[in-house]
């Protein structure tokens, strides 16, 4: 067949096919690419993959398989203060909380904000947050609450 056709047409026609062959070329390494980043990120696509919807749906009932999917260590440590006689009393409980990934205030960053589908980047956050003083009910009449 290659000899019925021109020299000419011969030469376009595999000019055009190599230029195909490096694009093609071309998209693969990009793929290829694609691909390493998001082992990169396993961690987060895993985290998000097995306990997003979970979480979501379960928010206000967590249960203990969840937390220890989430959750590393609790440490509950006193909090302290002085009352009005001048002696030091617990007036509360602060929690460190260490999670397994470092998901608090990680951010995901778009690479173009108005075209989504160029892709995004995870900044990784921290692994640990620690509360504010969760006071102590010590009792007595709670207040009336208003309508």
């Amino acid at each position: 067949m290659l000899s019925k056709i021109d020299d000419r047409i011969y030469r376009s026609m595999i000019k055009s096919l190599n230029e195909e062959l490096e694009s093609l070329e071309d998209n693969r390494k990009i793929s290829i690419k694609e691909i390493d980043d998001l082992d990169s990120r396993k961690d987060w696509i895993d985290w998000v993959s097995k306990y997003g919807d979970e979480i979501s749906d379960n928010l206000d009932k967590n249960t203990s398989d969840t937390l220890k999917g989430l959750v590393k260590d609790i440490i509950v440590h006193p909090a302290m203060s002085l009352n009005r006689d001048g002696i030091n009393k617990q007036i509360g409980h602060k929690l460190n909380i260490t999670f397994k990934l470092p998901i608090v205030n990680d951010k995901l960053i778009w690479n173009n904000k108005i075209d989504k589908s160029s892709g995004y980047t995870i900044e990784n956050g921290q692994s640990t947050y620690e509360t504010k003083n969760i006071p102590i009910n010590i009792g007595g009449r709670p207040k009336k609450k208003f309508k």
